[in-house]
């Protein structure tokens, strides 16, 4: 019967998406999205001696992302979505929207 379920660990190392067709050099993408909130206990603690700058909870929640996934670079091209709350978009997530833009 255990076989019928997924640890918890599993599930948190499955990312939100991919692309059925290549996205670049022959790679499919994938992806994995995050809203953060700047607002949150953990973030105001961290940042008790420094003013943070808007998307710096962002910015934080992708570099996470991406050290998640790193295993995945050999099969596909990962990218983190990550939005703050309060609107502020990483600057991965600008530049990938960018490219969507501009390809449709």
């Amino acid at each position: 019967m255990d076989n019928l379920f997924m640890s918890h660990k599993m599930l948190r190392s499955v990312p939100d998406g991919l692309t059925l067709i290549p996205w670049q050099s022959g790679k499919s993408m994938c992806w994995d999205v995050t809203v953060t909130c700047p607002l949150a206990q953990s973030y105001i603690e961290g940042a008790a001696t420094v003013i943070p700058e808007a998307g710096s909870t962002a910015e934080m929640a992708a570099s996470r992302k991406e050290e998640k996934y790193i295993d995945r670079e050999a099969r596909h091209i990962f990218q983190p979505i990550v939005m703050e709350r309060l609107g502020v978009f990483s600057s991965s997530t600008c530049q990938i929207l960018s490219s969507l833009g501009h390809n449709f």
